[in-house]
């Protein structure tokens, strides 16, 4: 496949070193009579923002006009001194998805001005989460983070309504990204043209580097987790070129692994998006107007409840999770349940739905909700992954996977938020002038995916389409990141992890080249894999109890699943066939085997779901139900010869 990225290079340059003129690095270069009016620019730009540090400052505090510090002043302590200028630019008031924010300015080392919003309620005595972030933004605090958080809450500023920023692009041209906790990422004059309120985000290039440094080097070698960090990128794309968004199940991995992988990638964008509720799914009310346009993953979804609630909510609820084999004597500990919300490329249209179906039907909770969705919102559930599959099951050498996995998990959390800003901020560049060429490049990334998978692309757009197309712009997505330094794999890396996730989605559906048509057996698969979750591919290692045979256990796995499996498998018999019809067939595939020590009734399935599944009662109960069919079958046919 080509590599179609190389012309949307923009190097290792920050985004904001090519925002114009009035860029501080560029004005530290300048020379002459222009260089003399940016610097009388930025001393009357000082001057204003100190007289608004001054003019916020309680009683007892003061701006000392020789260090430029706050300090206080007491008869008790004397002189404190506590921290850098900075003031309150407003506070926003409340609402029902976001806390009341702070909008703080400071001025970075480099003289620039920035904007910070953090939540009022995260100033509390203590260590406020508040003052924690300030300080890691680079505003230096010399008092404690309490009397910090005092000067903070006494300051006098205005409180206005909150800003109505919907979540992704705001405007291609010029290009504005907002993403959903307020923040906006875009060039230095285009958030002023557009009258956004919202605070401008900027990613440092040091912590775009520690990212990829301590997180995204460790992909290689895991294809899977290295697509699903390519995915998250891809989230801001799909507008760009009119692609539809996917939600992928990782139902063929251990539950660790999958937990793993999702919260790994989500970590791609900031913190406060990646929310987890620990109830019911009516607590998923307002939860999907938070999550970050781009959040694709899934972790254990049953695709009943999948086909239920994406038609109305992009929000995805987990079963029960289920413990792992206990040790012999010991019981299994019923798990928490756990929300993960998931967001599709409509989130803002969403957003809207939500609020007018309110209006009429009253608060309640988004899944009891009606919302009018336009004809083709909607979110695709994937299955990936190989069956055996491992997350980094070999190591090489002496390595210690998990102190590395525990170290990537530390690592991921250190530097969450990071990489997905940084690569709007990257994209902001070629987005501005080559959207044309994005589009073109991923209409080839399309042709030649649909090659490889052996998919008939055509003129329409089928399902299976609609999802090549997705793992194209995956594909993109990774490509780019590749070219803006933000991933160290190679092009040929990012491209092999996209087709084995996408190969594998076409072997488990079967299609393209993995077409099942001819195959009884493989359609039965191709039936079933899609509809079971981990209770039926890992029943031995997960929910069989110690010391009892499989065909002795009671509750072998759940009731769902069961029937879902039966009626599957009744779909499969042709009309008026038995099920003796379908018995015969499972025999010449070899996929039924038959034991001769054991009663004629015992039978046992060893390939049809996978060599470590046994579904005896399920054969049993399935084909036993045409027993009187079978002997009259028998008997016709003695009665022939």
């Amino acid at each position: 496949m080509n590599d179609t990225s190389q012309k949307f290079d923009t190097g290792s340059t920050p985004v904001s070193a090519a925002n114009g003129p009035d860029d501080p690095d560029r004005m530290q270069q300048g020379v002459g009579p222009e260089a003399t009016e940016h610097d009388e620019q930025d001393t009357a730009q000082d001057d204003g923002f100190l007289a608004q540090v001054e003019a916020q400052l309680p009683r007892g505090y003061q701006l000392d006009p020789e260090d430029s510090l706050i300090k206080r002043y007491s008869a008790r302590e004397g002189v404190v001194e506590i921290c850098q200028p900075f003031y309150v630019k407003h506070l926003e008031v409340a609402r029902p998805t976001r806390p009341a924010q702070l909008v703080v300015v400071l001025r970075t080392a480099s003289g620039a001005r920035r904007e910070v919003s953090l939540p009022a309620d995260d100033l509390g005595k203590g260590s406020p989460k508040g003052v924690a972030k300030l300080r890691g933004v680079g505003l230096r605090v010399f008092a404690t983070d309490t009397k910090f958080a005092d000067l903070l809450r006494s300051m006098d500023y205005e409180t206005v309504d909150p800003p109505v920023l919907r979540p992704g692009w705001a405007s291609f041209d010029p290009p504005v990204y907002v993403l959903s906790d307020g923040g906006v990422l875009s060039h230095k004059d285009d958030r002023d043209r557009l009258a956004l309120s919202g605070p401008v985000v900027t990613v440092e290039r040091d912590a775009q580097e520690r990212w990829t440094r301590e997180v995204a080097t460790k992909l290689t070698g895991n294809p899977l987790a290295l697509f699903l960090v390519c995915a998250q990128f891809a989230g801001p794309l799909l507008k760009v070129v009119g692609a539809e968004s996917a939600i992928y199940n990782l139902s063929a991995h251990t539950s660790q692994a999958k937990s793993f992988l999702l919260e790994l990638a989500l970590r791609v964008w900031p913190q406060q998006d990646l929310l987890s509720w620990t109830a019911t799914r009516a607590s998923l009310d307002d939860a999907c107007l938070l999550a970050n346009d781009g959040a694709l993953g899934a972790d254990e979804v049953p695709q009943g409840k999948v086909a239920k609630m994406v038609p109305q909510v992009f929000a995805i609820v987990n079963g029960s999770r289920r413990s792992a084999r206990p040790a012999p004597g010991a019981e299994f500990e019923p798990s928490k349940r756990r929300v993960i919300v998931i967001t599709s490329s409509e989130q803002p249209f969403c957003d809207q739905a939500v609020s007018e179906a309110r209006r009429a039907q009253g608060s309640l909770p988004i899944s009891r909700l009606r919302l009018p969705v336009q004809e083709g919102t909607f979110v695709r559930l994937l299955d990936i992954g190989g069956r055996d599959h491992k997350i980094w099951r070999k190591a090489h050498g002496h390595t210690d996977i998990p102190a590395m996995l525990s170290a990537l998990d530390i690592a991921s959390q250190e530097t969450a938020g990071i990489a997905g800003p940084a690569f709007v901020q990257k994209l902001l560049a070629p987005l501005s002038c080559n959207q044309g060429d994005l589009r073109a490049a991923f209409e080839t990334q399309s042709r030649e995916l649909a090659v490889e998978l052996g998919i008939d692309a055509g003129s329409g757009l089928s399902p299976e389409t609609r999802v090549m197309r997705h793992f194209a712009v995956v594909l993109l997505a990774g490509q780019l990141a590749v070219r803006f330094g933000l991933l160290p794999q190679t092009v040929q890396q990012v491209r092999a992890a996209v087709l084995e996730a996408a190969d594998s989605w076409a072997k488990i559906r079967g299609l393209g080249r993995h077409r099942v048509d001819e195959d009884p057996l493989a359609t039965i698969r191709a039936w079933t894999w899609p509809r079971l979750g981990k209770e039926l591919r890992e029943v031995d290692a997960a929910r069989r109890p110690v010391d009892r045979k499989p065909w002795g256990a009671r509750g072998w796995f759940n009731e769902e699943h069961y029937f879902l499996l039966r009626e599957t498998l009744m779909e499969f018999v042709p009309p008026g066939g038995t099920f003796k019809d379908l018995r015969e067939i499972l025999e010449q595939r070899g996929a039924l085997l038959t034991d001769d020590r054991l009663p004629s009734k015992q039978i046992r399935m060893s390939s049809l779901i996978g060599p470590d599944i046994r579904v005896y009662q399920l054969c049993r109960e399935v084909i036993d139900r045409e027993v009187e069919c079978d002997e009259e079958d028998e008997t016709n046919a003695e009665s022939e010869r």
